[in-house]
């Protein structure tokens, strides 16, 4: 890589595109999406220590296990098949080999070469375990650079090609030297690192660097992953598969906002909504209230539904089905309740589907028209969406180019010369609670057809003060993070709290520690009863109960009673009991809260 010199001609391009990404790092539509990167490289290098560690299948499985896209693009299996390798007796001292191989690479500069011999060593496991030659080992070019840069994270850089590709024709990028794409790759994000450096936008860059240290914990010392990741920002840009704009993405007709209670994912729904619809109105979270009050209007129109998927919820609801009708006595007009007709009814889906077409601008342009779905993950989707689940994506849609259509079972026999489509101007979307089911095991075919849009919860909502009795504060930005961190360590994040349960604190002028009282009593509380089955000692872990001393402080007290005190002098059970209560009165003092305040933890220890 030496020998390759690069003259990157568009410097000017270069910088306009740096000036978009850094403008919008942060900003949800991308920050969001890409974090994880940050992640995964933090927690691999928290796990990895070397390939001659005892458990090495679980050691490797661990350490990947937050590279989500990196490694598990469409279409490929790329850490399944060398986690396989690695947990099969058979061939994993042989997949220790291979991260032997990277490992003790960190001087080298031939890439090609250690990809090849790497690939060829995958291809002798594949083969030794008698898979087919037909399947692939998926240790691509670009899953191998992404081990290496896992491995080395300030050294190498994350290579796809289409990125890389891109990159170097928008810059007008001229390599001399001959050499392979993945060493031009290096040359030129290492190139764009050293123009960085020495660019007066360098002191933001390194604000950025500095800004995802501190919420992942991961410092990109020079610049690797912080390139890399603008070569994919840049493609993105360019395919508009990132807007600027807090506007809708109308590219994806299908929509799933996902995420613990409380996350504001109905607050999303009514402004995606309402964005769809009128377009030209600019709805953000600033002219919410006037973006609800046309919701409200449209909604149960031809432009605008509302529907809740549950367990009951069927085909028949939601499509067509045969339903019953009860037959009129014609001479007095009064229902014969021995006469039973049956119908077939379009279900509230297919009635919408057939206006939706009939909503146009004149005689050409058909209007947006937006179907909600919420809790859509409680429903059985083969069961409610039947053949359709196949006719709402994008390209199978009416006059789109692979258009699809389908004989209804019911209707079918009437319409053979009328199928149904679904009109190109529906737009789906749904909303998923995943405390009540997790994304990962959502129907296939649902997540297939969809694009899901994480919402967690947002403490920054939350720059709240409450006073106590002696002017000590309770700040409730730092009360949620408490207890959301501490979820997460006992649970999972998806159980986490929405910021939406203390948003009604902003309307009151002065909050009182008896209003957060309240919320914690009728909301908190329950909510925390739900996730944990009743588990008082993880609740009380989680409200900092545990660390008290004082029961006056103490949201839950535990107490214990011995075998003999319940049952009399027999040792009918062999330990103590806990038994758990309630202690109303704590809800209202300041020194309750404490425990859940990350700056005031330790210093009220020996006091509380």
């Amino acid at each position: 890589m030496s020998d390759i010199v690069v003259e990157i001609k568009n410097t000017e391009k270069l910088y306009k595109f740096l000036d978009v990404y850094i403008d919008n790092f942060f900003k949800e539509l991308h920050w969001s999406g890409e974090k994880y990167k940050w992640e995964a490289v933090k927690h691999f290098q928290d796990v990895w220590i070397n390939v001659n560690e005892q458990n090495f299948s679980e050691k490797l499985k661990d350490a990947l296990s937050k590279t989500d896209n990196l490694l598990n693009q469409p279409m490929s299996f790329t850490r399944n098949t060398i986690l396989g390798y690695a947990e099969d007796s058979r061939t994993t001292e042989k997949t220790k080999g291979l991260f032997d191989l990277l490992a003790s690479s960190e001087n080298r500069t031939d890439y090609l070469v250690l990809i090849k011999e790497f690939q060829k060593d995958a291809e002798e496991i594949k083969n030794s375990l008698g898979i087919a030659k037909k399947l692939r080992h998926y240790q691509t070019y670009n899953a191998i650079t992404t081990y290496l840069w896992l491995i080395f994270p300030n050294t190498h850089y994350i290579y796809k090609f289409r990125e890389y590709d891109n990159l170097s024709k928008e810059l007008d990028v001229v390599f001399k030297g001959k050499a392979d794409n993945v060493s031009k790759c290096y040359a030129l994000y290492g190139k764009i690192c050293e123009l960085l450096k020495n660019n007066n936008r360098y002191a933001k860059i390194k604000n950025i660097i500095e800004e995802c240290k501190d919420k992942t914990g991961f410092e990109d010392k020079e610049l690797c992953l912080f390139v890399s990741d603008f070569a994919y920002y840049v493609k993105a840009y360019l395919e508009n598969k990132i807007i600027i704009k807090k506007q809708y993405n109308e590219k994806s007709k299908n929509l799933i906002l996902y995420g613990p209670p409380g996350t504001g994912k109905t607050y999303g729904t009514i402004l995606k909504a309402m964005q769809i619809i009128e377009p030209d109105e600019n709805y953000t979270s600033d002219n919410y209230d006037e973006a609800k009050s046309n919701f409200n209007d449209h909604l149960h129109t031809n432009r605008l539904e509302f529907v809740t998927f549950h367990q009951s919820y069927s085909y028949e609801d939601f499509i067509e089905g045969i339903k019953p009708k009860i037959v009129k006595n014609e001479e007095s007009e009064q229902t014969d309740s021995g006469q039973v007709e049956y119908e077939i009814k379009d279900g509230i889906f297919k009635r919408f589907c057939n206006n939706a077409r009939n909503e146009k601008v004149g005689n050409d342009k058909l209007l947006p028209c937006v179907f909600i779905i919420d809790e859509i993950n409680r429903g059985n989707i083969s069961k409610i969406f039947g053949e359709l689940i196949t006719l709402i994506e994008d390209d199978k849609r009416e006059d789109e180019d692979n258009e699809l259509s389908v004989i209804l079972p019911y209707s079918g026999n009437e319409n053979k010369n009328n199928p149904f489509t679904i009109p190109s101007n529906v737009y789906i979307i749904g909303t998923m609670n995943t405390a009540d089911r997790s994304l990962a095991v959502v129907d296939t075919a649902l997540r297939r057809r969809f694009t899901f849009e994480e919402m967690m919860p947002d403490p920054d909502l939350l720059d709240i003060n409450i006073k106590g009795d002696n002017n000590e504060i309770i700040n409730i930005k730092e009360l949620l993070t408490v207890m959301n961190d501490r979820i997460t360590a006992l649970y999972d994040r998806e159980h986490t709290i929405g910021h939406a349960y203390f948003m009604g604190l902003k309307d009151i002028e002065n909050p009182k520690i008896e209003d957060l009282g309240n919320i914690f009593k009728n909301k908190i509380i329950p909510l925390l009863q739900e996730y944990f089955y009743e588990d008082y000692e993880k609740i009380r872990l989680v409200l900092g109960d545990n660390q008290k001393k004082n029961k006056e402080f103490m949201f839950i007290i535990e107490e214990e009673k011995t075998s003999n005190s319940l049952f009399g002098g027999d040792n009918i059970l062999e330990s103590d009991i806990k038994f758990y209560k309630f202690n109303p009165e704590a809800f209202g003092k300041k020194e309750a809260y404490d425990f859940l305040q990350s700056n005031k933890t330790e210093e009220n220890k020996d006091s509380k």
